[in-house]
């Protein structure tokens, strides 16, 4: 993908000057070119040919940006037809927002908020002339050309009742009226969903990655667009905008620096890899000298009133998103922007272990979006985190119902699909792999003290299916997912740095390429059952994110189906569930004396890097478990957490999603160096994790 993706800019730099989001014409390369003709004048919105669209008041039409020349027929500029073409109705919503925001920050010195036109800001014509290139080499390169050949077809996904379009004209249909990084996060899920309902697994597999590639193009352009936008006109919408962004990577990197000016906007603090707060919130933060012990008298008691937050402005599309229904038709279901921002903090909750705020927050998601699927499954995972087994299976049965049932399609793509790398050639042996690896991996994690032991109350990420599942009964949805997983590793494991985390995952790395599927699979569950999912999570990027959460997804399903279609299979999934639990409340009894436990394996790299210089203290063998392990016996022989190294502690705000969660300083000095040790502990449980440490050398 790195190669695909500089090739691409390349090429970008060297059209990018001749391509114009607001002068191509979008029948400009139809073969009959005179049944167009009308199309290739400039007009004016009353004189522009066709019906306007229905859907929004002539008077708010009348705002689209008039930058064009003058109209064939008055000396008023034209308008980019493309905007209310009926061809291309099916993001009409999408327009109609822009125009009501614009309109809202309109004002009469100026003309308010135009960052987002892009005939206005250079930025937001670049991101659309980008996406122009990136969705017409989707269409060229995937079984989504056969749009171009199948007018029914197209007619059933674009919606479009007029012209039959080229690919020209199909791709515009795509990025026409998308002004928002969540209007092209919508248009990818409509695509994502159509394909899977259409198209064979590997192709359907195929265009999904594609996607992600598009959003991660999409990503930095928009994310810049908007600080820029935000410092200009602070508003709810582009904040809401920004938030959406971060919740999809778990990133904090900035942006409550660049607007905490802004006192109007509540800033929402994401965590990243469990272990990284940002230090702006920290910073701002009223200090305390009430230590951890004290936690119960009461430092963060309210509710979360951000969650609480109403999005009514915001509209509802009636077009397929995140979720679909059994057909072989991609059929459309209610898509709405607030649901997808609650479904993106209860999946955070659920990443923090908040399992009880987590389903407050996704049955305001499903509330709002019943056809939301990935809430469900959120939500079933938090119940079963919480020991409500009967709720989590009824979620299952909902999202069960929502899942897409993919076509099968013999013969006519096989040779293509079968090069493709998205799905393993022999599922078959990459199943068996994949349930002995998570087997061994979780007998290894039940003898050994693992740090992720503490990603999951219950053990639901570590693979509890493979207990009662035969090869062949574990889910497609399961293997495709696990598979991806080993695919992306291998393909960015040196810009992600997967091998600084856990040994397994740089041999994985290293030796994808050469493995058979079984053995694939093998490694793959290994780490499953020893570390847990999260283990795979690289911090901020978006593709890498969107595949954990998948394969954790299907990890659920996975194990709740079991449950559901036995009662034997159940009792066992129990057994193994209790035995993880049991295990954790031990080892959180053990902190009383003086243990010190992280909640997750990623956290060993981050202190272990090399500026937090314990090279000055300790005699490191360059291993990262094993110098971690150096300074957990060493933080603990010091006695790092007694009441006389206490520094400060810090409640995170009532807003925020973290407000369970208390931070604790210390610092001791030891062996004439200065030692500071960061800790987190969860108000409801009292359980106490170490965070970061470092020796202090300034």
């Amino acid at each position: 993908m790195k190669h695909y993706m500089i090739v691409f800019f390349a090429l970008l730099s060297i059209y990018l000057p001749q391509l114009e989001a607001l002068n191509r014409d979008y029948r400009s390369d139809c073969e009959e070119d005179n049944t167009y003709q009308q199309y290739y004048y400039p007009y004016c919105l009353w004189h522009a040919p066709g019906e306007l669209p229905r859907e929004i008041d002539y008077d708010i039409l009348d705002r689209i940006p008039k930058t064009g020349p003058e109209c064939r027929y008055c000396y008023s500029s034209s308008i980019y037809l493309g905007y209310v073409d009926q061809d291309f109705k099916k993001y009409t919503p999408h327009l109609k927002q822009q125009l009501e925001y614009y309109i809202q920050h309109w004002n009469y010195v100026d003309l308010g908020c135009t960052c987002l036109w892009p005939e206005y800001s250079q930025d937001a014509a670049e991101i659309s002339d980008i996406a122009y290139l990136l969705f017409r080499d989707l269409i060229s390169t995937t079984a989504l050309s056969n749009l171009l050949e199948d007018e029914n077809e197209q007619r059933e996904f674009v919606e479009n009742n007029g012209w039959f379009l080229n690919k020209h004209g199909l791709t515009v249909s795509f990025i026409v009226q998308q002004f928002r990084f969540s209007d092209y996060y919508h248009v990818c899920r409509d695509i994502e969903n159509f394909a899977v309902s259409k198209y064979e697994e590997r192709e359907a597999a195929k265009i999904k990655d594609r996607l992600q590639d598009i959003l991660e193009a999409l990503y930095p352009k928009f994310f810049a667009l908007y600080i820029s936008c935000y410092k200009k006109h602070p508003n709810s919408e582009i904040d809401q905008e920004i938030r959406f962004m971060k919740l999809l990577v778990n990133d904090i990197s900035g942006f409550e620096k660049t607007v905490a000016s802004s006192k109007s906007i509540s800033c929402l603090p994401i965590v990243q890899n469990f272990y990284d707060v940002s230090e702006f919130i920290v910073a701002n933060l009223q200090t305390t000298d009430i230590p951890v012990e004290l936690k119960s008298k009461g430092m963060i008691s309210k509710k979360n009133q951000i969650l609480k937050k109403s999005y009514s402005k915001a509209p509802s599309f009636n077009v397929s998103a995140s979720s679909t229904v059994h057909s072989s038709k991609a059929i459309a279901v209610a898509f709405s922007p607030q649901s997808e921002i609650f479904l993106e903090q209860g999946t955070l909750l659920n990443d923090l272990l908040l399992y009880k705020e987590a389903i407050q927050v996704l049955t305001q998601a499903i509330q709002l979006n019943p056809s939301n699927r990935d809430a469900y499954i959120e939500r079933a995972m938090a119940y079963f985190e919480t020991n409500q087994l009967p709720l989590a299976l009824k979620d299952y049965e909902s999202a069960e119902k929502l899942t897409i049932a993919p076509p099968f399609k013999p013969g006519s793509h096989k040779a293509m699909m079968m090069a493709a790398v998205y799905i393993a050639e022999n599922k078959t042996e990459f199943s068996k792999g994949l349930v002995s690896g998570t087997v061994d991996g979780a007998k290894v994690s039940a003898v050994e003290f693992i740090p992720s032991i503490f990603s999951c109350c219950r053990g639901i990420l570590n693979g509890l299916w493979a207990f009662v599942c035969s090869p062949i009964e574990v889910s497609q949805e399961m293997v495709n997912t696990a598979y991806a997983i080993g695919e992306f590793i291998s393909s960015h494991s040196t810009e992600e740095c997967f091998q600084c985390v856990v040994p397994e995952l740089k041999e994985l790395s290293l030796s994808w390429n050469k493995l058979n599927d079984h053995s694939k699979g093998q490694k793959i569950g290994f780490i499953i059952g020893k570390y847990g999912i999260d283990i795979f999570a690289p911090g901020g990027v978006l593709k890498g994110i969107s595949k954990v959460r998948a394969l954790k997804r299907a990890n659920t399903m996975c194990t709740l189906e079991n449950c559901a279609v036995s009662q034997t299979k159940r009792t066992k999934i129990l057994e193994q569930s209790k035995k993880i639990a049991e295990k954790r409340t031990s080892l959180v009894e053990s902190v009383k004396k003086g243990k010190i436990l992280t909640k997750s394996s990623n956290v060993q790299h981050h202190v272990m890097q090399k500026k937090h210089a314990w090279d000055k203290v300790l005699k490191l063998s360059g291993s990262v478990e094993e110098d971690f392990k150096k300074v957990v016996v060493f933080l603990e022989k010091n006695k790092i957490t007694d009441k006389k190294f206490f520094k400060q502690s810090f409640g995170f705000p009532e807003e925020s999603v973290m407000k369970q969660i208390i931070r604790s300083d210390y610092e001791a000095q030891i062996n004439g160096h200065l030692i500071q040790a960061v800790f987190e502990t969860y108000v409801e449980t009292g359980e106490t994790f170490l965070k970061d440490a470092w020796v202090i050398t300034r």
